[in-house]
C-alpha cells in the first residue's frame, strides 16, 4: 500500500509486519521505521495505526493476519 503524507491506516486485532518500502513511517504512538526496517506488532495490541512522515509518502508492506493455531519452531 502506499501512505500519502499524514495518512493512517488501520486493521481489526491481529498479528502483523509492517516491511518499510520508502519512506518513513511511525506505528502506534512511538514506533517509527524507515526504508527497510520490518516492525512486528504482536496479538492484543488491539488496533494497527500507521501514520506517514509528514516528510513524504510512504511504501509498506503489510504481513499478516490471525495467529497460527500451532506453535511453530524454527532451527
Amino acid at each position: 500500500m502506499a501512505l500519502p503524507d499524514a495518512h493512517r491506516f488501520t486493521d481489526p486485532a491481529f498479528e502483523h509486519g509492517m516491511l518499510v518500502g520508502t519512506g518513513r513511517v511511525t506505528v502506534g504512538d512511538a514506533t517509527t521505521a524507515g526504508s527497510g526496517e520490518l516492525v512486528c506488532q504482536l496479538l492484543g495490541a488491539g488496533r494497527l495505526g500507521l501514520a506517514a512522515s509528514a516528510e513524504g509518502n510512504a511504501r509498506v508492506l503489510l504481513l499478516g493476519g490471525e495467529p497460527l493455531a500451532e506453535r511453530i519452531v524454527m532451527w
